[in-house]
């Protein structure tokens, strides 16, 4: 049975990002952990065994997992019973060998052995953003056009609100960028004129299907393909 990733692990993660650790040298299983810490996320108690892995992947609240694939010769073990649980837990994989099969195996990451701090952090901020980026319940789900109007506007922001760049790295014509740019600035005019109100509130069902046709018939394939 899939089990739901939305429980709580006890009190002690303060809010931060909880991560599996699983690696059976305990040297290197102390610095992935330190450094995991050091850069903002909570670490649950190491895994050092293939059975280790499975009984702490059952605690729910999980939110990556980083996996040396030399485990016990049997890393796919673990990584299997890990998407079988939570086929949306982000797997980093760590080697000191090539490892391609990892990725067939369904791990999102592979990260070659040795790798610097940095590398490591980025890598597991990454996966988990992309993993807060998707809706776990029904009532979290948005109409495609604004999920892509609201991804555009992140874009924009990271380059330096360079739209022409963004339109080019999106690979969409720029009036679109521009589209949702101006968006942005109605909304925020909205609330500054009227406070705040929901976006249920202040869209009718109406406006919603005439934005979606707005915005869905141009470029979709941005998030479709």
């Amino acid at each position: 049975m899939k089990k739901n990733m939305n429980s709580n692990l006890p009190a002690l993660q303060n809010d931060k990002p909880v991560v599996l650790v699983v690696e059976d040298d305990e040297d290197a299983r102390q610095v992935i952990t330190d450094t995991l810490s050091k850069g903002g996320f909570s670490c649950v108690s190491p895994a050092a065994s293939v059975g280790e892995a499975i009984t702490a992947l059952k605690n729910d609240g999980i939110k990556l997992m980083v996996l040396d694939w030399e485990l016990d010769r049997c890393g796919s073990e673990v990584l299997r019973e890990a998407k079988r649980l939570y086929p949306h837990l982000p797997v980093l994989v760590l080697s000191g060998l090539p490892c391609t099969d990892a990725i067939m195996e369904e791990a999102d990451v592979f990260l070659p052995k040795p790798f610097s701090a940095a590398v490591l952090i980025k890598h597991a901020t990454q996966l988990i953003e992309r993993d807060t980026f998707l809706p776990k319940r029904p009532e979290d789900m948005l109409p495609l056009a604004e999920v892509k109007r609201v991804y555009i506007q992140h874009v924009v922001s990271l380059l330096n609100n360079n739209a022409s760049l963004a339109a080019e790295k999106l690979d969409i014509h720029r009036q679109t960028v521009s589209a949702a740019l101006e968006r942005a600035e109605s909304d925020r005019g909205d609330h500054c004129g009227r406070g705040f109100q929901s976006r249920q509130e202040r869209l009718s069902a109406g406006d919603v299907a005439k934005r979606n046709n707005a915005w869905v018939g141009e470029d979709v394939g941005l998030l479709t393909t």
